[in-house]
């Protein structure tokens, strides 16, 4: 059986805890184009220059091929590599 929800906007959401140091990804004026800038200086606070992260819409190999790709190194970098080079463990 489904159960309409009715929010009641009157009432705020429960604040959630966000370090000041990772508050500009929460910024509502964020937008993609200041998006790498705003990544940028967070790993910086790492010691990193750049940034990759992958995932797969599936938990098994040979599942869906398709995978997610985002980074802030030069796109020349991801664009010099074609599907036969990239390693899979």
């Amino acid at each position: 059986m489904l159960i309409p929800l009715h929010p009641n906007p009157a009432v705020p959401p429960t604040p959630v805890y966000v370090p000041t140091w990772l508050q500009p990804l929460v910024d509502p004026t964020l937008d993609e184009k200041s998006l790498p800038g705003v990544v940028t200086k967070i790993i910086a606070r790492f010691g990193f220059e750049t940034m990759v992260y992958g995932t797969a819409k599936t938990k098994h190999r040979g599942g869906d091929e398709r995978f997610f790709f985002w980074t802030t190194v030069p796109q020349e970098w991801v664009h010099g590599i074609r599907p036969g080079e990239l390693r899979r463990n």
